[in-house]
Order: C-alpha cells, then sequence, then structure tokens
C-alpha cells in the first residue's frame, strides 16, 4: 500500500508541473505521454482488484459519462468567460508595464470574483457527479467490490497523521469514486477492461 502511496504522490506532483513544461517540445509531449501512462497504472492498480464484471462496467459508464459532459460544459462556460475578459487584461497589463502602475483594484476584484466563481462552480460539478456516479456504483457492485474499494483507500490519501478509524467508509466510497471513477482517464480505461471482462 505503501508503494501504491507513493506512485500516486509522484503522479500528481509530476502532473503538476505539466503546464510548467514546454509541451510544445517533442520531448515535453512524449514525457507527458508516460506521465499519462504512470496514472493509467495507478488507475488499473484501483480498479482491477474490483474484478468488475462486463454488465457492471455498462452499469457505470453512462453515469461516469454523464458527469464528464457536465465537466466539458463547465470547461466551455469558464473558456467563454475567460475570452471575454481577455481584452480587459491584455490592456490592463500593456498599460502597467508602460506606467510602471499596478493594475487597479477594481480589475483584481473582478478577477477574483471571476475565479472564485469558476472554483464554486467546478467545486459545485464535483460534487454532484461524484453523488451521482456514487450512487450508481453503489447499486451496482456486490459486497465484496465495495469491500475492495472501501479498502483500497489510505487514511494518507487525506492526511498521513489521520488514525484510520477516524474515516468512516463512506469518506472512503468519496473517495475512490472522485479520485479513481471520475479520473479524466477512467472511463477509456473501463471501456477496455469491459471489452475483457466476463
Amino acid at each position: 500500500m505503501k508503494r501504491i502511496l507513493v506512485i500516486i504522490i509522484v503522479v500528481v506532483a509530476l502532473m503538476a508541473t505539466i503546464p510548467a513544461m514546454g509541451q510544445a517540445s517533442d520531448q515535453g509531449s512524449k514525457s507527458d505521454q508516460v506521465l499519462m501512462k504512470l496514472r493509467q497504472i495507478d488507475l488499473l492498480n484501483m480498479l482491477i482488484p474490483l474484478a468488475l464484471t462486463h454488465d457492471q462496467i455498462e452499469k457505470i459508464l453512462p453515469a461516469i459519462e454523464r458527469a464528464r459532459q457536465r465537466v466539458r460544459q463547465a470547461e466551455k462556460d469558464e473558456a467563454a468567460t475567460l475570452l471575454k475578459l481577455d481584452g480587459k487584461v491584455t490592456e490592463a497589463i500593456k498599460k502597467s508595464i508602460e506606467t510602471s502602475v499596478a493594475p487597479p483594484k477594481e480589475l483584481l476584484d473582478e478577477l477574483a470574483h471571476t475565479t472564485q466563481a469558476m472554483g464554486d462552480t467546478r467545486d459545485s460539478i464535483a460534487l454532484d457527479n461524484t453523488e451521482s456516479v456514487l450512487k450508481v456504483f453503489v447499486d451496482t457492485i456486490n459486497a465484496g467490490q465495495k469491500k475492495a474499494a472501501i479498502n483500497s483507500f489510505s487514511p494518507a490519501f487525506i492526511d498521513p497523521k489521520a488514525k484510520p478509524d477516524t474515516i468512516t467508509d463512506d469518506v472512503k466510497l468519496h473517495f475512490f469514486v472522485n479520485n479513481i471513477l471520475l479520473d479524466p482517464q477512467a472511463y477509456d480505461i473501463l471501456v477496455q477492461m469491459s471489452r475483457h471482462a466476463s
């Protein structure tokens, strides 16, 4: 379990650096692909012990797809909001550089409000998606599979100092759905797994 935790931490840390890497370069693109494969290994390590059947996967996939659609719509809405700000922000940067005067407080307040609203929307969608997929997941799996999902959780995922007996099974299942089933790569992996499942 410690090895799994180390892999998760390394993958998350490395993926956080992706925007800073020169993605335009061929080397950066190849390393990004390797990072994605590392995450796929991590996901498989969590999904395969559940021994999901073909029928179970087919019942879970539509719920995940609906969640993905909500995320894609939110991303489109965010892009539209940011594009509306682009001219104003570009002009403020130009003016600040030319005059050596910091951008106006009104603009900073507007940007803070806008990014806070986007963050709140993301949080709300993430919660709704987790709840809707969790319901389908729990209704689809058997007791042994539920136990496997719960036991895949380590308290260190949330807090290295947390005591295992202080974290409920409900929290563990929420974590599994939010961080495994709703991972951007999980859907495609489950589709491939369903082709080989009995």
